[in-house]
């Protein structure tokens, strides 16, 4: 189903404009849900979509602008049936209820065929099953979920729903005055946003978000990678996994462990990390899918990760303990004694203001990676030295010295041939944990 969402929908790397426009690329990752249906989050970038604030400054300075922006929006998400004109209220203020079915879900009607009916058929007969195949997968009743992380004291309400299915309808699209951000026409209160063609083809519970301000592109970068980074192994299963693979390395190794202790080291850690594994649970959903093909993302590009949160604790503590510094009180905190600690040094209070690091498995070798590290003791060289944690994230690899004297002979031939100018090449500072063994390249 996505590849086909890919081939027909979005219509990536084929001639012609998909159902929203040209698709630059994309990025999709597939989350399993608690009764292990698998459903997929994905962003989605347009050709010659301007930049958010580039956006706002176009609808502010020509009103034409805007209002086409406004009907390309309400083109492509629907907050209400299909034939709606008017707001539809809630007399007294009680939630809609969600229409019932009888025998027959609508999940499984038949769709309409083009090829069968006269246009005006198919136009008639086509709003009739989206809108039923909207009441049974988007038309929003609250449940647990709903609540799923309220707060001791806050109410099961209309205002505490995460879905932000609230109740609240918008007669027209418009601009937030204060925030600058459009806001969808929304003329249900209890109806989802969905795409009509999407729902009639896929028949399934959708959302769809268009990504209007700088604000909400990074929260929804963050919501949609987060799945592809998130735990799924409890702490508790983690650590009776941990506390099995101590037990079995101290039995296989006993009173002799420290004899080999660098061949003995790697072992158990690797012991420790197929213990775990294996105690993580996945659905019988995801199994299948790798089994035919499928997996836990789609991409259309190969994109870097940026461990943001490390540095963001890490530029707050930095914030923090300036202020400190400024008014006086920063002797008078030892747990603030080595906040800015990284690698190795000891932090103050252990918890997450550590350096976040990665640990690399491979067939026979086990590898360190700290951003952190890379970013702050990266190359005083240009164009290293100038680059914005994006740019060098995005632009910088590291490469063993050997793989890259192999490199460089290749290239030297190659790029002597074509004409081409020489990639920077910059050494990591001294102090940095992988100084002997790698060297960043600009991409």
């Amino acid at each position: 189903m996505i590849r086909g969402f890919l081939n027909v929908v979005l219509r990536y790397g084929r001639p012609g404009r998909g159902l929203f426009g040209k698709c630059d690329a994309y990025f999709g990752t597939v989350e399993a849900q608690g009764r292990g249906t698998l459903h997929c989050h994905m962003l989605i970038w347009l050709e010659g979509h301007p930049s958010p604030q580039r956006m706002r400054d176009l609808m502010l300075d020509s009103q034409k602008y805007q209002e086409d922006m406004f009907r390309w929006l309400e083109s492509i998400v629907k907050c209400e049936l299909l034939g709606t004109e008017a707001v539809v209220a809630e007399p007294g203020g009680v939630a809609l209820p969600r229409p019932r079915f009888g025998d027959d879900h609508p999940g499984v009607y038949p769709a309409p065929s083009v090829t069968e009916l006269s246009a005006d058929e198919f136009d008639n007969q086509y709003a009739v099953f989206v809108n039923e195949q909207v009441k049974a997968f988007n038309w929003h009743e609250h449940t647990d979920t709903c609540w799923k992380y309220l707060k001791r004291g806050d109410r099961r309400d209309d205002a505490h729903c995460r879905m932000r299915i609230d109740g609240g309808t918008e007669p027209a699209t418009r601009i937030d005055e204060e925030t600058g951000a459009i806001v969808i026409r929304r003329l249900h209160p209890r109806i989802a946003c969905y795409n009509d063609v999407v729902m009639f083809l896929v028949k399934a519970n959708m959302d769809i978000k268009h990504i209007g301000s700088g604000e909400a592109a990074k929260a929804l970068l963050y919501y949609v990678t987060d799945y592809i980074t998130k735990a799924s192994l409890s702490t508790h299963v983690g650590l009776a996994a941990l506390l099995c693979a101590i037990q079995r390395t101290d039995a296989r190794f006993g009173e002799s462990f420290y004899a080999d202790a660098e061949r003995n080291t790697r072992s158990a850690l690797m012991t420790t990390v197929n213990s775990m594994l294996s105690r993580m649970e996945i659905s019988h959903q995801q199994v299948m899918s790798y089994l035919v093909g499928g997996g836990d993302h789609y991409a259309s590009h190969r994109f870097r990760v940026l461990h943001y949160g490390g540095f963001d604790r890490l530029v707050d503590r930095e914030h923090d303990e300036q202020e400190a510094m400024h008014s006086g009180s920063l002797s008078d905190d030892p747990t603030r004694a080595n906040a800015g600690a990284i690698d190795g040094e000891e932090s103050g209070d252990g918890g997450d203001d550590s350096d976040e690091i990665l640990l690399l498995l491979g067939e026979g070798s086990i590898g360190a990676v700290s951003q952190q590290q890379d970013y702050i003791m990266r190359s005083e060289d240009g164009p290293f030295d100038g680059m914005s944690l994006y740019e060098y994230v995005g632009m910088a690899e590291k490469i063993t010295k050997r793989s890259e004297s192999t490199r460089m002979a290749r290239r030297q031939q190659r790029d002597a041939v074509l004409g081409r100018r020489a990639e920077a090449r910059g050494a990591f500072l001294p102090e940095h944990a992988q100084y002997a063994l790698v060297v960043t390249t600009d991409c």
